[in-house]
């Protein structure tokens, strides 16, 4: 499975990253949506692990959109502040929501939910 991780935080990023290998996906890493329409724009993409919030520029559920608009890229989203509203917009994409912390098992499930034929 190829996953597109967008992380503003280099060290979750690197556990992220860490933790889909060991799942058996193959991980392109970005910080900024810039850069992960970048990588999907060269490469296959089978499923986005997005950060609500990256910091400065385009949030993650724009950045989700605009995956899934385009490229027809589902999401799982990661946050350490899980709202209601935010579970709301979450359903509304039709995607997942993981908190931090991320646990590996929990990551497989979330990713295995995402019905694609893949699974890990």
């Amino acid at each position: 499975m190829n996953i597109l991780l967008v992380e503003d935080e280099p060290e979750v990023a690197l556990t992220l990253f860490e933790m889909l290998e060991e799942l058996g996906c193959r991980c392109a890493a970005r910080h900024t949506a810039d850069e992960a329409f970048a990588v999907v724009r060269s490469r296959s993409i089978d499923l986005a692990l997005i950060d609500v919030n990256l910091g400065s520029g385009v949030d993650g559920l724009t950045l989700a959109r605009g995956l899934q608009t385009t490229f027809g890229i589902r999401t799982i989203f990661i946050t350490g502040n899980a709202s209601p509203d935010l579970k709301a917009q979450v359903e509304h994409l039709n995607a997942a929501l993981l908190e931090k912390p991320i646990y590996l098992d929990a990551l497989r499930t979330a990713l295995n939910s995402m019905g694609l034929s893949k699974r890990v």
